[in-house]
């Protein structure tokens, strides 16, 4: 995990750090009101001083900072969504695309496209191989059985602007597909009759 860029999706959250600590696993778990990291084997960090020492924030600054714990509804609703992954809830990470100058990461089960900032991604990019599951509003991460973290989707960027600017793009994009498909086959046609000759 980088810290470094879960303390920037924090400071973009109103510098504010939701967390909780999972005794059965010591695991601290830490993030924004949106997306929430276990930190492994950690000792209960519950000061305010103590998560801020965690993040590096500079004395001066601490005061324009906050943290806050998670109701015990929220930490046990994300406990039991994590134990109930299975296959038939596995989601596939898709494609990205930028609406007001943010980035957003696309993902699709069986019924449902879900949305959130990549920004959530890149706080556990260092692993290669990452499975997706999507339970109620929430996409939860895992590498094997490991759980990396649980990410809320993200609502209202999805705009008729931004529909329209897609459908636009898409149709661009076709005539360069059709273009590209049409040189090929002259190219093909060309070698034909160059050994035919």
């Amino acid at each position: 995990m980088k810290i470094s860029k879960l303390k920037k999706i924090c400071s973009k959250a109103a510098k504010t750090i939701s967390y909780f600590y999972n005794e059965n696993d010591n695991s601290l778990w830490i993030g924004s009101g949106s997306a929430i990291y276990p930190l492994y084997g950690m000792p209960n960090m519950n000061t305010s001083e103590q998560l801020l020492t965690l993040f590096d924030i500079n004395e001066s600054d601490r005061e324009n900072w906050r943290c806050k714990q998670l109701p015990p509804a929220i930490e046990s609703s994300i406990v039991m969504n994590i134990a109930s992954c299975t296959t038939g809830k596995m989601i596939d990470r898709r494609s990205t695309f930028v609406a007001t100058l943010s980035e957003y990461q696309i993902f699709s089960g069986t019924k449902k496209v879900h949305i959130c900032p990549k920004a959530f991604l890149e706080v556990i990019d260092d692993y290669e191989i990452l499975t997706y599951y999507s339970i109620d509003d929430m996409i939860i991460v895992k590498a094997g059985l490991l759980t990396l973290g649980v990410l809320c989707e993200t609502h209202g960027v999805v705009t008729q602007e931004l529909l329209n600017d897609i459908n636009s793009m898409h149709d661009m994009l076709q005539e360069v597909f059709n273009r590209e498909c049409e040189e090929k086959d002259k190219s093909r046609n060309y070698e034909q009759l160059a050994m035919t000759e």
